[in-house]
């Protein structure tokens, strides 16, 4: 990566859901101030061409408009999965409940094969995408193993799983940590943040199987991946003269129009801000960090915290649009990345959208912080996109509920609504897809770790 060299400027960006254009003003001691608390919430420095070193902030400094972040009080693990969940998963297994009997006997013969994969190199180039690609496998192997580990506590799992964590961890250059400054311009906090979950999930996991110093160097990693991650969230706030050229003559330039709109073509609300959000909470509750906790849930110096994403990710009938692409009639749950329905990807973006606004929710609940019963401005709630999607996995059409996704291929795992039946329970839409799946055959460990076997529950009898 080449270096970064400082600029001699200083961004003032004043954080609101409408559009905004920066300013940007000289300063003459070569140095690029910190920016005040009331609009940055920490000391930033701005090198250029747009990269922000930001290791984070304090809680104090922080203004929530909506929730305050409970103390991290409870101890690991407490991100993917906790040991009440654990107690009540191993007496399922010994009664031989399902789903979660046969989804434990599957994740136990996927964690076999796990044992026997060579560890490639971490990638530690600057290129986020090639990041995020590399990690997916050991991410996955990680995020088994770890958690196998915590059912039956074979310490090969752990073992092994820790090898995978402490191999990324001390990769030269730290991995992910050095993206190069023009490419992958709209995408590299987006990259860091899904190519490290399942890193964070095998660190909470094994936390109490490393020692000072191996957590301290997990600890480092994570951390390291922050001005990544805060720079994604500030390039989406500016207003960038035409930025779709500049995505490929790499000429960004902040706009001096107040006209021009934010969010790269005013795209206010998608998937890339909400792996924003997913990066520095999931950092946050590793790490043991309020203030980042904070930052990423609820604060006035983030314009996309978690509850703002819930007011504007989730659709509903009587609310404008946001988005001048997607004007067509909306419905209650739908999610706003619809409108990547123009490449016939719709739904699976939403779905994606939907499963990250589900780690934080899920890990906000493990923590004191329940945001399942909140309801935004226009009545927009986390069950909603339950609700709203169910039918499209259960019926397998895209074509139903006013024909806006027809033509979309529907696929993907459905164990996302094993949460819903827990956090909704009685929610009809989600006991009728439950009913119209295996759900048994469902062992992911990408986002959402293993639903299956995580939330998994008997259904009500029918009579």
């Amino acid at each position: 990566m080449k270096k970064l060299l400082p600029l001699i400027v200083a961004v003032a960006v004043i954080f609101s859901t409408s559009a905004r254009a920066a300013t940007i003003s000289q300063d003459a001691s070569g140095v690029a101030p910190a920016m005040d608390h009331a609009t940055a919430g920490t000391p930033d420095r701005l090198h250029e061409p747009w990269f922000y070193q930001w290791s984070g902030c304090q809680f104090e400094d922080l203004h929530p408009t909506t929730f305050t972040v409970p103390p991290i009080t409870r101890p690991h693990p407490r991100i993917l999965v906790t040991p009440e969940e654990l107690t009540a998963i191993k007496a399922d297994i010994a009664g031989k409940v399902q789903p979660r009997l046969s989804v434990w006997e599957h994740l136990q013969s996927q964690a076999q094969l796990d044992l026997q994969e060579t560890i490639a190199p971490p990638y530690t180039g600057n290129d986020t995408l090639s990041y995020y690609s590399h990690a997916l496998l050991p991410m996955r192997s990680a995020t088994e193993l770890s958690l196998a580990w915590s059912v039956d506590g074979n310490p090969a799992y752990a073992a092994k799983a820790k090898e995978i964590l402490l191999t990324w961890a001390r990769a030269t250059p730290l991995p992910g940590a050095n993206p190069s400054v023009d490419y992958r311009f709209p995408n590299a906090g987006m990259d860091v943040s899904r190519g490290t979950i399942g890193f964070i999930y095998a660190y909470d996991a094994l936390y109490n199987n490393l020692s000072p110093a191996e957590r301290t160097e997990v600890e480092t990693w994570f951390r390291s991946l922050l001005p990544v991650i805060y720079t994604g969230i500030k390039r989406w706030d500016t207003a960038w003269e035409t930025w779709s050229e500049a995505k490929v003559n790499h000429n960004w330039v902040v706009s001096r129009d107040s006209n021009t709109p934010a969010y790269f073509g005013g795209q206010y609300y998608q998937n890339h801000l909400v792996a924003h959000a997913l990066g520095l909470l999931t950092i946050g509750y590793a790490v043991g960090d309020r203030g980042l906790v904070q930052f990423a849930v609820d604060s006035r110096e983030n314009p996309r915290g978690l509850v703002e994403l819930i007011n504007g990710m989730i659709l509903m009938k009587d609310k404008p649009s946001l988005l001048n692409i997607d004007t067509a009639p909306r419905q209650d749950g739908e999610m706003a990345d619809r409108y990547r329905h123009v490449e016939h990807k719709g739904l699976g973006y939403c779905m994606l959208s939907f499963d990250e606004m589900l780690v934080m929710t899920e890990t906000l609940q493990r923590n004191g912080l329940n945001l399942y019963h909140y309801v935004g401005a226009h009545g927009e709630t986390m069950a909603k996109p339950f609700t709203f999607y169910a039918d499209f996995w259960r019926l397998k059409d895209s074509s139903i509920k006013g024909g806006y996704y027809t033509g979309e291929k529907v696929s993907g795992d459905t164990a996302r609504y094993e949460i819903g039946n827990l956090r909704y329970p009685g929610n009809p839409d989600i006991e009728s897809l439950l009913r119209s799946v295996d759900r048994t055959a469902s062992v992911t460990s990408g986002l959402l770790g293993c639903p299956s076997l995580i939330y998994g529950r008997p259904l009500p009898i029918q009579h």
